[in-house]
């Protein structure tokens, strides 16, 4: 009974998105809005919330394959349901292509890794199916101390790569209560590619719509 209890509150229909430190301050610098928003969907489906809204990971949950459909697309991100067969079409295409770089403080290395080793698109059903590489797993598996936390529906209305990212930043500074970067460190934390936001304002007026409110 006790087992099949914290199933249920896995299966929680308020999913959460759960990252370690560092992998929050990896650059995903060639990821798309939509292929963004498609991963962190993914990560949501490691863990779920209990009664009281806590975040919690079953070990015999924390598999590497996962399923994302159309619909729950369309239900947290409010995009037309016809459109998100098209958004989990190429974030297939596009996410098994993808690497990040993580900076390795205690050996001083940049790593790159693939996110995931195998993705399929179920035309019929409408879904994807996602398997995570084994080295990605450990930023995603749940810690004491050094991650960020939050509700997949806070970010559902940002309309910019960008701002999902600078919000994630900012999460990791929720409890300081304040973030200080230069602008040539925000470009690497966001991945910015040359000649774009190269002045403040220009964060500024990008995220404005989304995020500065």
């Amino acid at each position: 009974m006790a087992k099949q209890k914290q199933l249920t509150l896995l299966h929680s229909k308020t999913p959460k998105v759960y990252k370690h430190r560092k992998l929050n301050d990896g650059n995903f610098s060639d990821f798309t809005l939509n292929e963004y928003q498609v991963f962190l969907f993914l990560v949501s489906k490691i863990g779920g919330v209990d009664e009281r809204g806590k975040y919690i990971q079953n070990p015999e949950l924390l598999k590497r394959e996962h399923v994302l459909t159309a619909k729950e697309f369309s239900d947290v991100f409010g995009v037309a349901l016809n459109q998100c067969y098209t958004i989990l079409r190429n974030a297939v295409r596009g996410i098994l292509r993808k690497q990040l770089m993580i900076q390795k403080s205690e050996s001083n290395e940049i790593w790159e890794i693939n996110i995931c080793s195998m993705a399929k698109y179920c035309k019929k059903e409408g879904r994807i199916t996602f398997k995570f590489t084994d080295d990605i797993m450990p930023y995603l598996l749940q810690a004491k101390e050094k991650f960020i936390l939050y509700n997949l529906k806070e970010i559902s209305s940002f309309g910019s790569f960008y701002t999902i990212r600078l919000y994630e930043l900012l999460m990791s500074f929720k409890y300081t209560g304040w973030i200080q970067k230069n602008i040539q460190e925000l470009r690497v934390l966001l991945g910015v590619k040359t000649n774009k936001l190269v002045i403040y304002n220009n964060f500024k007026n990008k995220n404005k719509k989304y995020l500065w409110r």
